[in-house]
């Protein structure tokens, strides 16, 4: 039941609306790049598009973390703290801009050959996103998003993991740019799992300050 001063003073509820759609953007960034990772026929120019495409929905985000911005300081009740949004909007902003830092470097580096542990980071990616979708998709629910949260925090774990096999098996070889290369891509792809963990850690921690 809504509280007299909700009913007096409601609180603007668009900015989770808002959220949710810079989720959209991050998730279907992530499906495109681990569909192109994932295909067995895939080119230098399939990168640059997929580059392309990703920049653009970037800038997307960006829009949406500038909209977002306007409207904290044009509302005077907030659904959560006036940080925390502007928090969670900066983190997934990141999260697309890793991706596409990603696939930049798998363009410029003229990386097309994957093995299976990197396929695997590449799903686990996009998995992990899709319960971050969720996540936001039902924000008040506690314990939900509890179990979404400690799922996401197994794959990332599963990821770490797999990298280091692919890492290990790189430095056996005595190809120097490869090493270079694999070091440089496993890197970032680490990277965009931290940007999805600092997500989730910022998201747990409003929910115990809520709940």
């Amino acid at each position: 039941m809504a509280s007299l001063l909700d009913i007096i003073i409601p609180k603007e509820k668009k900015f989770f609306e808002l959220l949710q759609k810079q989720v959209a953007i991050l998730q279907d960034c992530a499906l495109k790049f681990n569909q192109q990772i994932q295909s067995k026929h895939t080119s230098l120019k399939d990168f640059e598009k997929l580059d392309e495409y990703i920049d653009k929905e970037n800038l997307k985000s960006d829009k949406l973390v500038q909209e977002i911005n306007i409207s904290i300081h044009d509302t005077f009740i907030t659904p959560i703290d006036r940080d925390e949004i502007q928090n969670l909007t900066m983190l997934l902003d990141a999260a697309i801009n890793s991706i596409q830092e990603l696939t930049a470097k798998l363009t410029y580096i003229s990386f097309s050959t994957f093995d299976s542990n990197f396929l695997q980071g590449s799903q686990l990616l996009y998995d992990c996103i899709i319960n971050i979708k969720e996540i936001f998709n039902n924000p008040i629910h506690f314990k939900t998003n509890k179990v979404n949260i400690d799922n996401i925090r197994k794959m990332i774990r599963q990821a770490g993991k797999t990298s280091h096999k692919s890492m290990r098996k790189v430095f056996s070889t005595e190809n120097a740019v490869e090493i270079i290369k694999s070091r440089e891509i496993y890197e970032t792809l680490g990277e965009t799992f931290k940007k999805i963990n600092n997500i989730i850690n910022s998201f747990e921690i409003i929910l115990i300050n809520h709940s």
